[in-house]
């Protein structure tokens, strides 16, 4: 017998986003505004291969201008580069059982990371 495995049970398409979603709406950095939600990297930690090319913009470098008027300012390059980025898929579970929930004197437990 087979038995039940979980792409029997889990979509991808349906539950992808659900913990995207969930991991934003609870994380203290995101709500700070420190970090934003970009679909692009979304997709790419989306994939199933565990290495994946990251492009990023390099360091701006150069000395500031004065304006002076009439005098057009410089115009300076923006340079590009890539990089390549490991996927770590990594998960821990808790749980308890009614009885211990008893014991402890709740009704429910709730974890928030």
């Amino acid at each position: 017998m087979a038995g039940t495995k979980l792409t029997d049970v889990i979509v991808p398409e349906l539950f992808n986003p659900y913990v995207i979603n969930k991991s934003m709406e609870l994380s203290a950095l995101v709500q700070s505004g420190i970090v934003a939600n970009n679909s692009e990297f979304d997709k790419l930690a989306s994939q199933a291969a565990p290495i994946i090319n990251m492009p990023f913009f390099e360091d701006l470098t150069g000395e500031s201008e004065q304006i002076i008027e009439g005098i057009d300012l410089t115009d300076n390059k923006i340079t590009s580069n890539k990089d390549m980025a490991c996927i770590i898929r990594c998960a821990k579970k808790w749980s308890a059982t009614d009885l211990s929930a008893a014991l402890a004197g709740t009704t429910e437990i709730n974890f928030h990371i």
